[in-house]
């Protein structure tokens, strides 16, 4: 069974079975204490399957370097479908809905991310554009300087950010419109 498939397993344990029988009756006091099990769960299962993702970031770019661009398509399925669990895990354990939203851009990489030769760092740029509180930010050229790392090629933006302490990373492609508010979460 595959990692991230064992883990939604174990997130759903609580739902099935023996907790079938036992949330029909008892006192409001065990409810609560299921609800709050429930929610220890998924908050211990965040940073497995966040290091389960940065693994696969690490094999991403090691087939990136010996040029299996073709092994890449299935890092790629899994990598969204482990964040899907994370957004998932996240949103069931009502970390994001507890505290105030506290994004942070760890770093953004632009360029064509499938032949990195040229990245351009674009970390301080979205940082800023973040912190004026932009809330529609063009990702394209602009945001480089108008510098092109790629011409003639779609580019891409890989950000790597954290929400109340959660690492994640996601990847826009170019000329989209961020939406921090909403498309960072």
């Amino acid at each position: 069974m595959k990692a991230p498939a064992f883990i939604a397993l174990l997130l759903l344990v609580p739902y099935f079975g023996i907790a079938d029988d036992a949330k029909s009756s008892g006192p409001p006091e065990l409810a609560t204490l299921r609800q709050e099990n429930t929610r220890n769960l998924q908050q211990a299962a965040l940073p497995i399957l966040q290091r389960y993702l940065r693994n696969l970031d690490t094999l991403r770019e090691q087939l990136l370097r010996e040029g299996r661009f073709d092994d890449l398509t299935a890092i790629q399925a899994e990598s969204k479908q482990v964040q899907q669990e994370i957004d998932t895990a996240a949103k069931a354990a009502d970390l994001s809905n507890e505290h105030p939203q506290d994004l942070t851009i760890l770093s953004a990489t632009y360029g064509d991310l499938w032949k990195p030769e040229n990245p351009i760092d674009v970390t301080d740029q979205l940082r800023k554009a973040v912190a004026s509180g932009e809330a529609k930010i063009r990702l394209n050229n602009d945001l480089a300087d108008h510098k092109d790392p790629a011409p003639g090629t779609g580019k891409q933006i890989r950000i790597d950010y954290a929400i109340n302490g959660l690492q994640k990373e996601k990847v826009f492609f170019e000329d989209q419109t961020l939406n921090p508010k909403d498309d960072l979460r």
